[in-house]
């Protein structure tokens, strides 16, 4: 026959397993779950990384259009400058 303290003995010992093993077992899941967060991490590093590069290459695209849209105004200013003068040379000639 087993005594109380044997049994309270017994009890413990199976409480002390079970909660062992629960512990392993969550940080299990805690490793993992890293795991996975790390993984996500790297992705979203990743697309960030993509994202700046294309903003860049953007900027770069933009100010080159604005470039050329300068360049392409300062011409129609000056054609439109010399058809007045012409106008204005033919009408008063």
């Amino acid at each position: 026959m087993i005594n109380h303290q044997e049994a309270v003995k017994q009890a413990a010992e199976l409480q002390a397993k079970s909660l062992s093993e629960d512990v392993s077992k969550i940080s299990d899941q805690l490793s993992k779950s890293l795991d996975s967060l790390k993984t996500s991490t790297d992705d979203t590093n990743s697309k960030l990384e993509d994202l700046s590069n294309k903003v860049e290459e953007s900027q770069k695209s933009s100010d080159k259009l604005g470039k050329g849209l300068f360049t392409l105004n300062a011409i129609l200013t000056i054609a439109t400058v010399v058809a007045a003068i012409a106008t204005f040379k033919v009408a008063f000639s």
